[in-house]
């Protein structure tokens, strides 16, 4: 990806950041072979691989997303400013979804996330929560 490709690139989720809400759900197709496993096993939308959940925080947009394998060695639940979790060099496009939630379910949302966060709740790697 040249420079002048990876500029546009974080201009494009620059400009998406005055849309985003907290509680968006936020989808991303990544460029490496796991991505492409993970996306085969979906019978229905290949699009996207991976998933997280969006919160604005003290003007930031962070995204709270599990991942497992070597792209996360302690298997922890991820916090990662959007510009990170859609790195450009990584991922071809992302997808924003947005739930109707009211104020008080997304209040609720945060507070759950929030808990599983900071208790380091750990990716299952057997898929078997």
């Amino acid at each position: 990806m040249s420079s002048a490709q990876k500029a546009a690139a974080f201009k494009t989720i620059d400009s998406t950041k005055p849309f985003i809400k907290n509680d968006d759900v936020i989808l991303r197709n990544g460029r490496d072979e796991v991505s492409q496993a993970t996306r085969s096993m979906n019978r229905k939308d290949t699009s996207f691989s991976h998933c997280g959940l969006v919160f604005i925080e003290n003007d930031s947009v962070f995204v709270y997303h599990a991942l497992g394998g070597s792209y996360n060695p302690d298997q922890k639940l991820k916090r990662e400013l959007l510009d990170s979790f859609f790195t450009p060099a990584g991922n071809i496009a992302f997808c924003i979804y947005r739930y109707n939630l009211k104020k008080e379910e997304t209040e609720k949302l945060k507070s759950v996330v929030d808990s599983y966060y900071k208790a380091g709740l750990k990716f299952d790697m057997y898929f078997n929560y």
